[in-house]
Formats: structure tokens, sequence, C-alpha cells
């Protein structure tokens, strides 16, 4: 594995071991992972993000002890699903904001 003195991205000196092992620095690494959460957000509607960040500021995606695993609660507050970035177990048939809600939360 290449260890990198340099963020690849902005030329910066980088000091620490992960980033110098990554490539980029810290500031270059979160632009890189806000442009992966957009993008991962695109197949998804307007009214599903907006639904996910209400999701969030309610504080209705709980963590489970699995690490990528998140209890998210449904619209009516009344049931609860298993939610990752990858699938959901709740009824909707196409992307649900339930992993709108956790790609928001987690990258």
């Amino acid at each position: 594995m290449t260890e990198h003195q340099h963020c690849i991205k902005c030329g910066r000196r980088l000091r620490c071991a992960t980033s110098r092992a990554r490539g980029y620095g810290w500031g270059c690494w979160r632009i890189i992972r806000a442009a992966r959460k957009l993008a991962a957000l695109a197949a998804f509607t307007a009214k599903q993000v907006e639904d996910a960040a209400e999701l969030i500021e309610d504080a209705a995606i709980i963590p489970t002890a699995l690490a990528a695993v998140f209890r998210t609660v449904s619209s009516d507050g009344t049931k609860v699903y298993l939610t990752t970035a990858n699938g959901c177990t709740c009824p909707a048939r196409r992307e649900c904001f339930h992993r709108a809600g956790v790609i928001m939360a987690t990258a």
C-alpha cells in the first residue's frame, strides 16, 4: 500500500497516518464524503429527502447493536423498521425515505 505525503486533491502535507494511507486530508475527505452522499441521494425524490431530514430531526433513526443496521420509525410513528443504506423492512415497493435517512445520517 502506498503512503502519500501530500493530499491528492489539494496538495497539502499529510500528517496523520490515516490521511497518508487514504491519500486525502480530513477537509478534502469530508468534501468527497459529502459528494458521495449527494450521489447516493440522487435515487430519491425531493419529498423522500425532506421526510428523511425530518426523521433525523425527530431522532427517529436509532442505531442497533449491528454496525450498519438502524431502527427507523414509520411516518405515523406506530411501526419500527430495520434499515440499512441498502435495504429496509418497510412495505414500500420503491426506494423509501428510511433508507435516505440512514444514508444522510451515516455518510
